[in-house]
């Protein structure tokens, strides 16, 4: 028999079981996370690789000011800016698609839909420009050959990557994030909220007699509303952040005040220009500004709804 006691002491044991299963994680943390942070000491020193950081001459802030006078760090941050706000336009598409689907009656077809939608989460960008530069060739692309061939419906041959205005941030940023993001966010809210609300209410409402309409409006939409908070709350707090290769494997000399952010502005300053010291006081702040970003929307969202975000 099982006694009071040696229940405690079974969960007790368990307790400090998995506390000690959670170790090597924080260690990684540490070490790959954490520890890299004294490289910020570059930023204060007009540092060239090869020599001890200590050896180097303190530069003090003036990194930080030429920052603040450099109209290329202002570029790059406004396109940031437009860039990041267009990809949070794609978060409200997934909980829709989500619930769309969630309506499919046919297992058989919505696993293909799943399976379809998901699947351009976990490609590269590498391989999303590589079908994008195959569909929008000049020469021999699929979009050319009927539009423009076939239909005659383009006055001239698109060129997504050779002209700057038809190389829109709002395709580029909109449509490819779509294609390849939403999927991700899809098996979020389709495989954590709604399966848990199909088991909870659906089949309940629907002996009671509520429509489909009804079900979603009242019990779907209400469910998977803090979820879609999170992601978009979270989303605003990274806008500093666009992805370095999303945008790299698109920028040419042509696309490049368009599609020039803040993660290829410090790349191209520091590995091509070997301006360490100055990519580094970028990176600084902007990794500085987006914990800021977190703070305080998280406090904002504990004052509106008593609870903290993270």
């Amino acid at each position: 028999m099982w006694s009071g006691k040696k229940i405690k002491n079974c969960f007790k044991n368990q307790r400090w079981m998995l506390l000690t299963m959670t170790v090597p994680f924080f260690l990684c943390v540490v070490a790959f996370s954490l520890v890299p942070l004294w490289g910020w000491l570059i930023a204060f020193y007009d540092y060239f690789p090869g020599t001890s950081i200590f050896n180097q001459n303190f530069a003090g802030l003036r990194y930080f000011q030429r920052m603040l006078n450099d109209r290329y760090f202002y570029q790059a941050l406004v396109n940031t800016l437009i860039l990041s706000s267009m990809a949070l336009l794609t978060y409200p598409i997934a909980p829709v698609f989500a619930i769309l689907l969630n309506e499919f009656r046919s297992g058989k077809y919505k696993r293909i839909i799943q399976t379809l939608t998901s699947f351009p989460n976990f490609i590269s960008w590498i391989i999303v420009f590589s079908i994008a530069a195959t569909f929008f060739s000049v020469e021999d692309g699929l979009i050319n050959q009927v539009f423009f061939d076939k239909l005659g419906w383009f006055e001239c041959a698109y060129q997504l990557f050779g002209k700057r205005r038809h190389c829109k941030m709002f395709f580029r940023s909109f449509f490819l994030s779509v294609w390849k993001n939403c999927g991700g966010l899809l098996i979020i809210y389709h495989w954590l909220q709604l399966q848990e609300l199909i088991k909870a209410f659906m089949r309940q409402l629907k002996v009671d007699g509520a429509g489909r309409i009804k079900r979603i409006i009242y019990i779907t939409i209400p469910g998977i509303m803090p979820t879609f908070i999170v992601l978009l709350v979270l989303g605003a707090a990274n806008i500093l952040n666009t992805g370095f290769d999303q945008y790299y494997v698109f920028t040419n000399a042509v696309t490049l005040p368009v599609l020039d952010n803040l993660d290829t502005y410090i790349y191209r300053t520091g590995i091509q220009n070997l301006n360490f010291s100055y990519a580094t006081a970028v990176g600084m702040s902007r990794s500085i500004v987006s914990v800021l970003l977190l703070t305080v929307i998280n406090r904002v969202a504990y004052h509106v709804n008593g609870a903290k975000i993270i």
